[in-house]
């Protein structure tokens, strides 16, 4: 009730029996997001993450490019180091199976360096250093050694962590202004730093 423009004190009491009939929202924390959430994914996720890469490595080195496609998703986005996008899982075992049948048919590929960052709890980004020999050049010497980086973009498919994108970048010190290298560093997995604990020194830079 007003009284010369003021608000009487029997006012308070309705107003707050009619808020309290009001629904109140319900407050959620707000769900991670960004560089610095933190997100978790369990010790096997990480152990199966990189056992994709001990798997890359024994599929190229015994030429099974059955195993290696296994690894990847059916709908596999892969840029190779030469820039040219294989869109799908037969495209990537074709164009990997006419390597092995001639420049790389004798080669051997190693990966270190494993890092991982997970992004939710199925999926996941994975850099590591990659390092080719063996191969044969098109005069039909023996090819230098290349060496490189992959970024992966691993996701948790029907239960099996495979890889779902991925892009090849070939070093060349020549268009490296900073390098950051794979360390030694112990990891844990959901923080996105450090390396794998025995994995060799980085590889010097190929000569432009």
């Amino acid at each position: 009730m007003r009284s010369g423009g003021l608000v009487s004190n029997d006012t308070f009491p309705r107003v707050s029996r009619c808020l309290g009939r009001i629904p109140q929202a319900k407050m959620e924390p707000p769900a991670p997001s960004g560089v610095g959430a933190k997100v978790m994914i369990s010790r096997d996720d990480e152990h199966a993450i990189r056992e994709l890469a001990r798997q890359w490595d024994v599929a190229w080195k015994s030429h099974d490019m059955a195993l290696l496609a296994s690894l990847v998703t059916p709908g596999i986005d892969f840029i190779h180091a030469e820039g040219h996008w294989l869109g799908g899982r037969d495209v990537f075992q074709k164009y990997h199976a006419d390597l092995h049948a001639g420049p790389y048919k004798h080669s051997v590929h190693h990966m270190h360096g494993v890092v991982l960052r997970p992004l939710s709890p199925d999926i996941c980004l994975a850099h590591m250093n990659w390092t080719i020999s063996g191969g044969t050049a098109p005069g039909g010497e023996p090819a230098r050694t290349r060496q490189g980086i992959s970024g992966w973009v691993v996701r948790r498919l029907d239960g099996t962590w495979l890889i779902d994108a991925a892009q090849d970048t070939l070093r060349r010190s020549a268009t490296i202004a900073v390098d950051r290298n794979l360390d030694d560093t112990p990891q844990d997995a959901n923080s996105g730093v450090g390396g794998d604990s025995n994995r060799p020194p980085p590889p010097a830079r190929d000569r432009p």
